[in-house]
């Protein structure tokens, strides 16, 4: 068959056949196993590898697959997906900074002109006489045995939108490296899988990002929870838990005294050092409440065995959360800004975790006296002059050694509490 070179615009005609290929029944059996992963629940990278992998068993020469889309995430913009022959996925993230901060490199790939130019579909062949090399990634392609590309935007507002850029569109592209290129069949085929593929990936991608969002707002184990339909106030179960709950030092006197993007950073200096320690040990932030954090660490009551452990990782966040300060409060010390300092209250106890608020705006947190008690305790770290505190309800199984310092009343909390103090080799 007769190939021709089709150059894209916004609604233009890619100048393949009009009829269905050969392959046609084949393809459809393509289009049909993307809208069962359209009504699973399926990672965008298996729905991707198994779209290339379907291709290329019903012929159509697929070398190399990208896929890029943006998410909605704290800390990652967007996404791209590359798929190679015999290699599989691999998968790329880049930050807010990366994204805003366009890069050249970027603005001279095809990608960058077909959404600028608002196009839908672009075409360049890599070899032979027809061949357009006009953007240097076309060049490295062609290098590496390339003989055909395209590339294919769709949106998931309106046709050949570039809003894909704010979330509502995924980026595509398609090569070869069979001699001569695709055929107009093979280009047929592509475009008529398109918006089925978008189809599939829109809904992975709105999962993700309802997972995303809930996770960043709710912590991992609230989330899950909701996800799983706790969603009504007084859903929730009683758990069994580490608690940890940490409080910064002056944050009043330095709020009135220093500007607030300054106190802003600092605050945030002293979440990534808490709350940051808590996360990389397994521990689940449930809220920040002002410059405070609460976080659990759930003991699994079927598994016993599991209790000192999760105790242990729980205290080697307390210390890893010291150890992060020292080493900032050099440098801080170093440009005359005042040090972040904080107390630790380490607890162990049934909790209430659930949703309680109003029917029409809930918070998933944890509630019951443990929880009030590791507050409470946390006051003494100011009283006592200890960074680190714990009940003996916490320290009981641990072999870390730790420093009796009596029994103590604890504010609104009926029974005085048997408060220890951990021995640090570096007492803060």
């Amino acid at each position: 068959m007769a190939q021709r070179d089709p150059m894209a615009t916004a609604g233009g005609s890619l100048g393949a056949s009009g009829s269905a290929g050969a392959g046609s029944a084949l393809i459809g059996t393509v289009a049909e196993w993307l809208v069962d992963q359209s009504l699973g629940q399926n990672a965008i990278e298996d729905t991707f590898d198994g779209t290339c992998k379907h291709l290329n068993s019903v012929g159509v020469p697929l070398a190399r697959g990208q896929l890029i889309f943006v998410t909605l995430h704290p800390q990652i913009s967007s996404v791209a997906l590359t798929w190679r022959a015999g290699e599989g996925i691999g998968r790329a993230d880049f930050s807010h900074s990366e994204v805003e901060n366009t890069s050249p490199q970027f603005k001279r790939s095809p990608f960058y002109h077909i959404l600028t130019n608002n196009l839908s579909l672009m075409r360049r062949r890599l070899a032979g006489p027809a061949a357009t090399l006009d953007f240097p990634a076309l060049e490295e392609f062609a290098a590496e045995g390339y003989t055909d590309y395209l590339v294919c935007s769709v949106g998931f507002v309106s046709p050949a939108s570039a809003r894909w850029m704010h979330g509502t569109g995924i980026l595509v592209s398609w090569a070869t490296k069979r001699p001569g290129g695709f055929t107009d069949d093979d280009i047929a085929d592509l475009l008529r899988l398109q918006r089925r593929l978008a189809v599939a990936c829109k809904v992975s991608i709105q999962e993700q990002i309802t997972r995303n969002v809930l996770q960043t707002y709710l912590g991992k184990g609230a989330s899950d929870q909701v996800l799983e339909g706790a969603i009504k106030r007084g859903d929730g179960s009683v758990e069994h838990a580490v608690i940890w709950y940490s409080d910064m030092r002056g944050s009043t006197r330095l709020a009135e005294s220093m500007p607030s993007e300054d106190y802003l950073a600092m605050l945030n200096t002293y979440f990534e050092i808490t709350a940051g320690a808590v996360q990389e040990r397994g521990g689940d932030i449930l809220t920040f409440i002002g410059d405070a954090v609460l976080a659990i660490f759930p003991v699994p009551r079927a598994v016993p065995g599991e209790a000192c452990p999760i105790r242990n990782e729980a205290l080697a966040a307390a210390t890893d959360a010291l150890e992060r300060a020292r080493a900032v409060n050099v440098d801080r010390k170093e440009k005359g800004l005042p040090e972040i300092r904080f107390g630790i209250a380490l607890h162990v106890g049934d909790v209430v975790f659930g949703n309680i608020g109003i029917p029409e705006r809930l918070s998933f947190s944890v509630i019951g006296p443990a929880t009030n008690e590791a507050v409470r305790l946390e006051a003494l770290t100011k009283v006592l002059d200890r960074p680190i505190l714990a009940t003996r309800d916490f320290a009981s199984c641990l072999s870390q050694k730790f420093e009796d310092l009596g029994s103590h009343a604890l504010r609104g909390v009926g029974q005085p509490c048997e408060v220890l103090a951990p021995v640090l080799e570096s007492a803060d």
